[in-house]
């Protein structure tokens, strides 16, 4: 019994690091995809055709909706700056649009004026995001590291991000990028109130698994924690040597219980699941 249990843990770390591997390989494939992208002009078009939609659909307050509702005075969504300002970056790699970096600025000065903000819930003992939530969702921090490394080559793009936020440098965007993900492991990953909180990645990602479980939305949960574990991959990048890569172990180790666990929550083989 004993050595079929330790059969099981070396086959999950395996899988835990082949997964983490693989997200790291998709990473440099999703950087390199803009230059693919750009093989022939109707390609081309279509990826600034896109971005220009995405600049006229940009709000006042430098954020975006999530449908699209011809108010730019309206607050934004603060959970799809991320995933749609990443779309107008990948257009900015195709051509350098002075309208493309004032909407970059734009949403990274949404990011700055949104942070994110925690208490504790007796209740069910865990923190929560206060209401209304900060730009922390992974996506978000993706899209801050990928800025702050196109800020750091382009001093255009920094320049148009300094008219936004005076005197920010291409290090304070991944700072920032850095300290929201740490917030999130911090305290959505604590099993007590504490300053600081003892958040670890792994009861991070078991939170996330938990609420979604409870929506009930399993199908989802991989799909979640997969951005986690690029994020804590392009940390790992960018801050070597602070353990972010043991962090998309962790996550990458919560994702393979979900699906292959003593108690499955999706199943791969089973289409008929909600959001399968």
């Amino acid at each position: 019994m004993e050595g079929r249990e330790k059969e099981q843990k070396v086959k999950k770390k395996i899988f835990s690091i082949l997964f983490a591997t693989i997200l790291l390989l998709s990473m440099s494939l999703v950087t390199a995809a803009p230059a693919i992208a750009a093989d022939t002009e109707t390609q081309e078009a279509a990826v600034l055709l896109a971005a220009d939609r995405l600049v006229l659909t940009q709000n006042d307050d430098g954020g975006f909706d999530w449908v699209f509702d011809n108010n730019p005075g309206a607050g934004s969504g603060t959970n799809v700056l991320g995933v749609t300002a990443m779309g107008i970056m990948e257009a900015w790699k195709i051509e350098a649009k002075s309208a493309y970096e004032s909407a970059l600025a734009k949403a990274y000065k949404y990011v700055v004026d949104n942070p994110s903000d925690y208490t504790w819930d007796s209740g069910t003992s865990k923190y929560k995001e206060v209401t209304p939530r900060g730009v922390d969702s992974f996506p978000d921090i993706t899209f801050l590291l990928k800025l702050a490394n196109a800020a750091d080559s382009d001093a255009d793009l920094l320049g148009a991000i300094q008219v936004e936020v005076s005197e920010t440098t291409a290090n304070d965007i991944g700072a920032l990028a850095k300290t929201r993900w740490d917030n999130r492991v911090s305290y959505l990953g604590a099993t007590e109130e504490g300053t600081p909180p003892n958040g670890t990645a792994t009861k991070m990602a078991e939170y996330i698994r938990d609420l979604r479980h409870a929506q009930p939305q399993d199908a989802l949960i991989p799909w979640d924690l997969e951005a986690a574990v690029k994020v804590a991959l392009a940390l790992d990048n960018a801050y070597s040597g602070l353990d972010y890569d043991s962090q998309a172990n962790e996550i990458a180790e919560v994702i393979y219980d979900v699906m292959y666990g003593s108690s499955v929550f999706f199943d791969s083989t089973n289409p008929d699941q909600a959001e399968y």
